[in-house]
């Protein structure tokens, strides 16, 4: 990233050396790239900040999250329509049973409401550092990760199932998750089926 950054700046500076009017129109190009990428800076940075403070939480004060039915639960969005991934928002359980996912645009924008559907056609997947949210695919044999939840809720697994309404809690298979996260982390499109389950206990 250094190595790119130290290269546009050299290259924004020979331009405007040979031509003013020509180091103008690549600098308004890289204002217009940088605004674009803008959201996806935003998303990873905060991700990577709380996903971490989490992480650390939980290994150095094994803290962990209780949650009691109705609380609203964090999560990074992973696959849901066309939500950007790592969106950050709460889930939580309507009175009529729906699953809801709340967020706000750019953390700071007005809330926003995605309905998921019937909170019993999903599960909580557990995980080796932080569990997930899965919708059932027709064939209930793969299953999608829709979210990513924080690593201090690790251990607490069936109190999120109580709380969000979910069906089950099951074991993810640990090669397919490794597969599913760094799909997760460099945007890239995950294929038909997002990770196997395994029934837990």
């Amino acid at each position: 990233m250094k190595i790119v950054r130290t290269a546009i700046f050299a290259l924004l500076a020979t331009t405007a050396l040979i031509s003013p009017q020509l180091g103008l129109l690549l600098s308004l190009v890289i204002v217009v790239l940088s605004l674009r990428l803008f959201g996806w800076a935003l998303r990873m940075s905060f991700f990577g900040t709380v996903f971490a403070w989490s992480l650390l939480r939980l290994l150095t004060m094994e803290a962990q999250v209780k949650l009691e039915r109705g609380d609203r639960v964090p999560a990074f969005s992973a696959r849901v329509g066309k939500l950007p991934q790592r969106t950050y928002g709460h889930l939580s359980l309507c009175d009529d049973g729906t699953l809801l996912f709340c967020y706000r645009r750019w953390l700071l924008g007005p809330q926003n409401t995605i309905a998921l559907g019937r909170s019993d056609r999903f599960a909580v997947g557990r995980r080796v550092f932080f569990p997930t949210i899965v919708a059932y695919t027709e064939s209930h044999d793969r299953n999608h990760v829709n979210f990513r939840l924080l690593p201090s809720f690790r251990g607490t697994e069936e109190s999120i199932r109580n709380c969000l309404g979910a069906s089950g809690v099951y074991e993810l298979q640990w090669t397919e998750g490794l597969r599913s996260f760094w799909k997760f982390m460099t945007d890239e499109a995950e294929s038909s089926a997002g990770a196997s389950l395994q029934a837990g206990d």
